[in-house]
């Protein structure tokens, strides 16, 4: 697939690895709210699950933009 479609495979591939970001921040975030609050209540909103769903979600919704990026880089 790589050498027939390249530009098919490299956003398919940026689009995989936002969902490996996106899962582990969502079991995070989901974790987090609903956890007993009276046994952790000094527990802080997880700003790295936070983070991870956010890039996940970037790199599946716009991957051509993901990619175009890191070409100037």
């Amino acid at each position: 697939m790589l050498i027939v479609w390249p530009r098919s495979a490299m956003l398919y591939l940026v689009m995989t690895i936002g969902v490996l970001f996106l899962i582990p921040g969502l079991i995070s975030m989901i974790s987090y709210l609903t956890r007993n609050r009276k046994q952790h209540s000094s527990q802080q909103f997880p700003i790295e699950a936070a983070g991870s769903c956010l890039l996940g979600l970037i790199l599946i919704l716009a991957p051509g933009f993901f990619v175009g990026t890191l070409m100037y880089l």
